[in-house]
């Protein structure tokens, strides 16, 4: 786990430089994956790469092209195909909504109207 998220930038990560830096058979790490984690090690790099971009889209005013290159997707095409499938939107739309989500917004009363008395703060 900790070669996946100190390596999930590396373009050419593959399962098998994973299992390199155990001292474990393909098959053991995969079934021990499989077992304790409920995924492959291959789902397992791609999830800790997708929490990384859903962080930087966030987080950060980078190009979703850079984000894809900084995440270890070396083609954008598969970048935008797998973050679609695996999100259900596309990166900027994530994007988007995320960030009218952080926005602050006025208050609001128990009854959902803004009250007068943050207006009058937000307004001095």
């Amino acid at each position: 786990m900790r070669y996946i998220h100190n390596h999930y930038t590396d373009p050419s990560l593959r399962v098998n430089d994973v299992v390199a830096a155990t001292d474990r058979s393909r098959r053991d790490l995969e079934k021990a994956f499989r077992r304790e984690l409920k995924r492959t090690v291959n789902h397992e790099v791609v999830r800790v790469r997708m929490n990384k971009v859903k962080n930087l889209l966030v987080t950060t005013d980078m190009k979703v092209v850079e984000i894809s290159a900084a995440t270890g997707f070396a083609r954008t095409n598969h970048f935008f195909r797998t973050f679609r499938k695996l999100v259900g939107l596309s990166p900027r739309t994530y994007r988007a909504r995320k960030a009218s989500v952080k926005r602050p917004t006025a208050a609001r009363s128990a009854r959902g109207r803004r009250t007068g008395k943050f207006l009058k703060q937000a307004a001095s």
